[in-house]
C-alpha cells in the first residue's frame, strides 16, 4: 500500500461521508508491457466505473463489490510509479497517487 487515497465527499453530506477512495491496489507492480491483474480496494465502487492506471484506461474493469475491483493494467511507454484513479458514472472520483509501478523491462 502506497498511502491513502484522495476521498470526494458527496456534495451536501456533510465532513465524513466518503464517496470513494483507494486505499490499496495488489500488485503495487507489473511490467510496462501491461496486462497485470490488479485489485482496487476501498469505497464506493460502482458497476460501470472507468479506472485509469497513469493516463491510460484499464481493461476488463470487474467490480467484485462495494470496496473491491479488479481491474488489468494497460501498457506504459515507460517504467516508473503513476497514480491509479476510478470514476464512476455519477461523477464520484478517487485516486491513489503513486499506487502502480511500471517495472523497466528486463533484458534477457
Amino acid at each position: 500500500m502506497h498511502g491513502l487515497g484522495s476521498p470526494d465527499e458527496e456534495a451536501g453530506a456533510g465532513p465524513g461521508v466518503v464517496s470513494a477512495l483507494i486505499t490499496s491496489v495488489l500488485p503495487s507492480h507489473g511490467p510496462v508491457a501491461g496486462g497485470t491483474t490488479i485489485v482496487l480496494r476501498g469505497a464506493g465502487f460502482q458497476t460501470g466505473c472507468i479506472v485509469r492506471v497513469g493516463g491510460s484506461d484499464a481493461r476488463g474493469v470487474t467490480v467484485t463489490g462495494a470496496t473491491e475491483l479488479e481491474a488489468i493494467t494497460p501498457g506504459s511507454d515507460a517504467a516508473g510509479t503513476v497514480d491509479v484513479r476510478f470514476t464512476n458514472s455519477d461523477g464520484t472520483v478517487a485516486r491513489l497517487q503513486d499506487g502502480f509501478t511500471y517495472d523497466a523491462a528486463s533484458l534477457r
